[in-house]
């Protein structure tokens, strides 16, 4: 990762439940207009987190899994409506972690990852990250 990682500053995490709402917070899902340039956004569930015109304003655009998007999260209900098509996904985040796709290079403009929620996926991500963790002797135990 080359440059700093700043949160937006008055949406808390956890600021969207289903739908974009939540009854613990005042702020619905996260604007376009909230955005600086050449960011990395990422959505991660299956509820609407992020605007869609985030989405339809990405410059590049990555999900676990397509078809899993197509049903649930922050891009079904623009791939729905036909406003967002297979080919404007840049590709999938495990082509991405593997290496098979670039990453984030200068001048990107705004990356989307939208993320649902595969369990198989979570678990890869997790030993890579646990394996890691251990050769680097960083971390610490939990049991």
């Amino acid at each position: 990762m080359s440059g700093p990682v700043a949160p937006l500053g008055r949406v808390p995490f956890g600021a969207c439940g289903p739908g974009g709402r939540s009854g613990r917070h005042r702020y619905g899902p996260v604007e376009a207009s909230w955005l600086e340039s050449d960011v990395t956004v990422c959505g991660l569930g299956s509820y609407q987190e992020i605007d869609g015109r985030v989405a339809l304003a990405a410059d590049r655009i990555f999900v676990d899994n397509w078809e899993a998007c197509r049903q649930r999260g922050n891009l079904a209900p623009i791939i729905q409506s036909g406003a967002l098509a297979r080919e404007a996904i840049d590709g999938e985040v495990p082509d991405l972690v593997a290496g098979k796709l670039p990453g984030r290079s200068p001048n990107d403009g705004t990356i989307l990852i939208a993320l649902v929620g595969i369990g198989a996926l979570d678990i890869a991500l997790g030993a890579e990250l646990l394996r890691l963790a251990r050769s680097r002797g960083v971390g610490r135990a939990l049991v």
